[in-house]
């Protein structure tokens, strides 16, 4: 599992890009380091089942007992784009994936779920 993190110093904008290639229902915690606003999701999901990517901003959550406070859906063997176009503001954001749409669900996706991030 590799997080990547990109920041577009020196360029007006102040935008930067997260992938993590491999998500799963494991704490993903305080991907921006920062506080921003969550505007874009890419997922691209394997083919053997749905992928429901989850975030929560605040500090602590815990898979299992923490309600996420935003859920997308990944398709089997799609790739799914979802705009935020007022964004989601966040303080620490934190994501994690499942294979049930369940919010306290503690299960792997079944394959694959590698998710795109575009913060502000």
């Amino acid at each position: 599992m590799t997080l990547k993190a990109t920041r577009f110093h020196g360029t007006g904008v102040s935008h930067r890009v997260v992938l993590q290639d491999d998500v799963k229902a494991s704490l993903n915690s305080n991907l921006a380091y920062v506080s921003g606003t969550l505007l874009s999701v890419i997922i691209e999901t394997g083919v053997k089942g749905n992928a429901y990517v989850k975030f929560f901003s605040g500090y602590s959550p815990s898979i299992g007992t923490t309600n996420p406070h935003i859920v997308f859906r990944g398709s089997p063997g799609t790739t799914e784009v979802y705009e935020l176009p007022d964004g989601f503001a966040f303080t620490s954001l934190h994501m994690w994936a499942t294979k049930n749409a369940n919010p306290l669900d503690t299960i792997d996706p079944p394959s694959k779920t590698k998710v795109t991030l575009l913060l502000g």
